[in-house]
């Protein structure tokens, strides 16, 4: 897995930390660097550098609160809704994502599924 973060890597380089203190879940952490546009209402992310050399395109997938960001690339992108942004203390949003990721990955081509 990949970490994209819209921040500076000084500022979210410390919270990636408390999520995966061994390094062991996510092979690259990309931040703020890679983003094509920016300002106050949005930002676009650049996927494109993260789908060459032995990257499948065709199975990638992108996971993104804001789908401004991924709209370069809109059939590798799954919307969901902002982490904390439900009312309740409970967010299932990482318990759907996962269902979602056990179902897409019997697909033979997650961008074709993705776009149907």
């Amino acid at each position: 897995m990949i970490v994209f973060c819209s921040g500076s890597e000084l500022y979210c380089s410390s919270i990636i930390d408390c999520i995966e203190e061994h390094h062991k879940y996510f092979a690259h952490r990309v931040y703020n660097d890679h983003i094509l546009t920016e300002n106050t209402n949005y930002s676009v992310k650049d996927y494109e550098f993260l789908m060459s050399g032995d990257r499948n395109k065709e199975n990638t997938i992108i996971v993104e609160h804001t789908v401004t960001s991924y709209c370069v690339q809109v059939y590798n992108g799954i919307p969901i809704r902002k982490f904390g942004s439900h009312t309740s203390s409970h967010d299932p949003e990482l318990v759907l994502l996962a269902r979602f990721l056990e179902e897409v990955n019997t697909k033979p081509s997650v961008e074709k599924y993705l776009e149907q």
